[in-house]
């Protein structure tokens, strides 16, 4: 099962794919994507709005009509590259740190500490937690 899969149940929020960077990217409006896709528009909605889970199936089928790789549309790309307990270290880590952001920033700086932490040696939530004891979690450049 894929991390974001995971994660959606209670964290759905910060969750968020890139399904609607790519189908701007190509210039695609929600209806015509469901028309290429065989599903509705409604449900582009839904995907686009982390209200439903993106599953790798669906991955697959978007990956194809938009041209990319299906871990392009997830939000942290090669996601089977970090264990699942540090995903949700470093959401709990952000939702500690900056409760009062919207759910937009929140994910934006989950996204960004995955960065800073990806490909690490010995990576695991302790690591996480040491890392982030001393760094600022915020989105402007470090």
């Amino acid at each position: 099962m894929c991390i974001e899969k995971k994660l959606w149940k209670d964290q759905y929020p910060l969750m968020r794919n890139r399904l609607a960077e790519w189908r701007e990217k190509r210039g695609y409006t929600q209806e015509k994507l469901a028309e290429l896709v065989g599903i509705s528009r409604v449900h582009i909605n839904r995907l686009e709005n982390a209200k439903t889970p993106l599953s790798d199936k669906n991955k697959e089928r978007f990956a194809v009509i938009l041209g990319c790789q299906p871990e392009d549309l997830s939000m942290f790309g090669h996601t089977s590259r970090i264990p699942v307990e540090v995903i949700e270290t470093l959401v709990r880590l952000v939702l500690e740190r900056v409760p009062n952001a919207s759910n937009a920033e929140k994910a934006a700086l989950v996204a960004k500490a995955y960065h800073m932490v990806e490909g690490k040696p010995g990576l695991d939530p302790s690591y996480v937690e040491a890392y982030f004891d001393d760094r600022p979690l915020d989105l402007a450049d470090n």
